[in-house]
Order: C-alpha cells, then structure tokens, then sequence
C-alpha cells in the first residue's frame, strides 16, 4: 500500500485557533465599550436596538464569536435577516477595522430585505436614543455604512464575482443570506479573500433549496469545518406558544396553514418549515429550486427606501394563453391562469359548475382581464373536458371570434419518442420554461403540487408522469393549479402563429379556421 504523505491543510480546529487568536488580539486594541459585547451578542441587540434576541438567534450569535465559519440551514420567518443585520452592526463595534461584506442570492434580497433591517436598527437605535455613536447607512447597500476611522458595513450583489475577490481586511465578516442558492464562484471569491488573514469570519444562513455547492457541503462532507445549525419554523416561540411573542416569526397559524397546504411529508415543508434539505430524487419533475427561481422573477426590486418586499412585475404585451383545468370529481376546483410569454397569472379556482357554466365562467374571467384581445385557451379534453370544449367551441361559432379553442388530449401520443404521451411532454415542457424564463406568483397550493409530481422510465426507456389518481392519493386532492399551469406553458407543436397575427383586428382574425381542430 502506497503511504500517504500528510496534508498541510488546515483544520476546523486550527483555523478557529487562528480566527480566536486574531479576534482576542483585535477586540484588546477595540475602544472600551466593546468588552461588554465581544461574546454577547444578544446583550449589545438590547443595548444598542432594545432588540430581545430568542434562544436559536442567540445560540447562532455565540457560536460566531467561537467559530470563524457558521452555518445555518432553517424555515422561513425564524429571524435570520434581522440577526444578519444585528450581527454587521456588533462586528463593527467590537473590531476596530472591522468590515462586514452582506450578500444574498439576489440583488433584490439584500437591498429590501437585509439593508432594510439594516436601516430599520439605525432608526430604533436613534428612537431608544442608545449610549452608541452609529453612521447614518445610506439608502443603497452598495454605498453602505462608513466610520471615519475605516470601519464599514457594505451590501453587495452576488452578480460580480471578481469585485467580490478584490475585498481585503484582516476583520472580515462575509454575511451570505440564502447562501444555498449563491453562485459557487461566490463562495469561492470568499474562500479566498478569508485565506489573507487569521481574522476572517464567515456566517452562512439560507432556506436549504440545494443538494450541491458549498453551503450543502457544509452540513455534509465539510461539515468538520463548519459549526452548523438547523432552525424549524415550528420551534419558534410565536409558533410553540400560539401567542405573538416576537414580532415577524412563524405563528403557529402560519405553520398549520403550511402543513394543510402542502403536506408535512412533502419536500416544501421539510425544506420551508423544517429547515431540512429536500428528500428529492432524480425522479422529480419540478425541484424546489426551479420553482424558487421562478417566483424571483415574478418580483422586480423596490424602490431603496420602499417598505415593499416583492413588487410583482409588469405584464408584458404579447399573445394571451390560457391554461383551463376541469374538475373531475366533486371536492376539486376547475382552475384557469393566464400567461404571457415569460408572464403566469395568479390562478383563478372555482367548483360547482357544470361544463356549460364552466365555459361561460371563463369566457367572462377573460373579456374582464383582456377585453378585446385574444385568447388562446388549452383544455384538456379528456373525460369531462371533453364537454367544456364542445362548450367553448359553441361560443366561437356564435360569434366569440377573439377564442382560440385548443383540444389538449393528455393521452394521446407524444410528439417527440422520449415520452410516453402528450402528458409527459407537456410536463418537461413546463419544466424547462420555468428553468429558463418562467415567472409565476407565490402560490402554496402551486408550489405543493408541482414539487409533488414525480416521472419514471417505462421498459423502453420513455419518460412517464405518474398517474393523478396517485398523485392525488398522495397530496389529499387534486393537482388542479399544478395541471392547469402546465396547460397554459405548453406550445402545441405546430400552431405557432406570428406574432403580428395576435396584433390584427379581431374582425380580420388570422385564427380563422383553426377552431374547431384542435390547434
């Protein structure tokens, strides 16, 4: 057996010596008021923002004055981005270079998310009036927090890796929110401007969408060299005590709503509720991060001094498709969503109506949101499809010339051999628009379903989608939004139209002639 030669790579242990060394030697030279915060962090949030810390933030607080790499995988609305900003603030105050670098996945999350509790601590700092002597941070995270003496706090789109490794310090703070979802050259930029000096630290929190890339690795093969935690939803003290102990955390309302909407065994409560990283296989059509990535196109920046979140985007111009989803047994919805090129709508839902009213029902959903334009709907005509077709074929001849009219047979066969049927193919179709423009609102319901649907390989190597009736059994109803979204994605091969044909007067319709077959 050949021998081994020993690495000189450091180790978690050794590289936290040198972080502890460095640090010790730092907060020796920092001014007085920094002894009483330089392990306490949540006594300086009391101090200087009158902010009670619960106990997860403050275990996640401690173990960075311990540790030079953390790294914390959670639910939704546990408190991370307010501790991010409570934590920029307590490294310049106890480093007298100290210098915090914050980014996030997006350009939009670091300036309406985090620079805004940023801002929002300089503003309660100033309301308690607080014994600290903090500068006014500046409406753009990219400006920043500046001290006279060099001190900063900065906030910087991920989109620009080589400004990310031209950073220097030897009191660094990397805060890197939604860090799973970081691009890898990111991280790697990070790595490298940490490698410079002793007194570097790295603080890594994200929802855990990923299972690649640095911060997966670190609750798994790196995890030696990370400190690491996992933070529930349901363990928030708003959420254990039914009562709204700390504003803005999980309530247990709000968990309860996620578990009947989504399922407590699908992958989007274990990754947005539990904290945990998806059980997704291979055999899933629609991974979390896809879907993520969709609804973050939905949202465009807000103004710097906004209190907005998400802003949704403007609609663009362009045909109008539909996506018309028939209910098939008594307790599911008929759902209708309309898109736009890149553009899906909120879903509009409805049960109880009969084909004939289904059809009128949508007819009035469209002259209502897209009077005197047209509309090319998709139903799948299978079972009692078949009638809501029939139906709206009926309106077109009787003079709603504006509806295109598309028989959508799931069944039938696919277009291209690697699928099974239209079903499958229409299902990677989808897939494959949200992977690369897609742009669709926040939905719970949606995002349940569409992570639920999983694909296997028939014995001739065809692609499969399984069956809604088991679909169905496993998410306790029907997948309407998710189907009816597919509908409204799909392009039927060989009805491309011009885009001049959707701009002619309706009178002078070049859909002419097409109703009626399926096209």
């Amino acid at each position: 057996m050949q021998r081994r030669e020993p690495t000189n790579k450091p180790t978690h242990a050794s590289r936290g010596a040198a972080f502890m060394a460095g640090f010790e030697s730092a907060v020796a030279a920092a001014f007085p008021t920094s002894d009483a915060y330089r392990y306490d962090v949540a006594k300086f949030a009391w101090d200087a923002f009158r902010i009670k810390l619960w106990h997860k933030q403050v275990e996640i607080a401690t173990a960075l004055t311990k540790h030079n790499r953390v790294a914390v995988k959670s639910g939704h609305k546990i408190g991370k981005s307010i501790l991010l900003a409570v934590l920029a603030w307590w490294w310049v105050t106890v480093m007298p270079r100290g210098t915090v670098i914050m980014t996030s996945a997006s350009g939009r999350q670091v300036k309406i998310t985090l620079w805004k509790e940023i801002r929002k601590l300089y503003a309660l700092h100033l309301k308690h009036k607080t014994p600290f002597h903090f500068p006014a941070p500046a409406k753009l995270p990219a400006t920043g927090v500046e001290y006279d003496d060099g001190r900063a706090i900065l906030g910087f789109s991920t989109d620009d890796a080589e400004r990310m490794a031209g950073i220097s310090g030897d009191q660094l703070l990397f805060l890197l929110d939604e860090a799973s979802g970081i691009k890898e050259e990111i991280h790697t930029a990070v790595e490298g401007n940490c490698a410079a000096g002793p007194g570097c630290a790295v603080l890594m929190t994200s929802n855990p969408t990923q299972v690649s890339g640095t911060f997966f690795d670190a609750f798994n093969r790196a995890k030696s060299d990370w400190s690491t935690f996992t933070v529930s939803s349901e363990e928030t003290p708003n959420a254990v005590s039914g009562q709204d102990l700390f504003p803005g955390l999980a309530s247990k309302s709000w968990v309860e709503k996620r578990r009947r909407a989504w399922g407590i065994d699908s992958p989007r409560y274990a990754v947005r509720v539990m904290g945990n990283f998806p059980l997704q296989g291979d055999d899933t059509v629609f991974p979390l991060g896809v879907i993520d990535t969709a609804q973050a196109r939905w949202f465009k920046d807000a103004a710097p001094d906004s209190d907005d979140i998400a802003i949704p985007v403007d609609e663009p111009g362009g045909p109008i498709d539909a996506g018309l989803d028939v209910a098939r047994f008594g307790d599911d919805e008929s759902v209708l969503v309309f898109r736009r090129g890149w553009w899906m709508g909120r879903a509009h839902a409805i049960s109880g109506l009969d084909t004939q009213a289904l059809a009128s029902w949508f007819i009035g959903n469209c002259k209502r949101a897209y009077p005197a334009q047209r509309v090319r709907v998709k139903v799948d005509g299978t079972g009692v499809g078949a009638g809501v077709v029939d139906a709206l074929r009926r309106a077109v001849n009787e003079g709603e010339k504006w509806l295109t009219v598309v028989d959508v047979v799931s069944s039938a066969a696919s277009s291209d051999d690697e699928y099974l049927n239209c079903r499958a193919q229409m299902a990677f179709h989808a897939r494959k628009w949200l992977e690369t423009v897609g742009a669709v609102p926040e939905d719970l319901e949606l995002e349940g379903e569409l992570v639920a649907v999983k694909y296997k390989f028939t014995p001739k190597g065809q692609i499969q989608i399984e069956s809604k009736d088991d679909l169905r059994k496993r998410l306790g109803r029907s997948p309407d939004r998710a189907d009816a979204l597919v509908l409204a994605a799909w392009d039927v091969p060989g009805s491309d139209v011009p885009a001049e044909a959707w701009s002619s007067p309706i009178v002078d319709s070049r859909w002419g002639g097409s109703e009626g077959r399926g096209y």
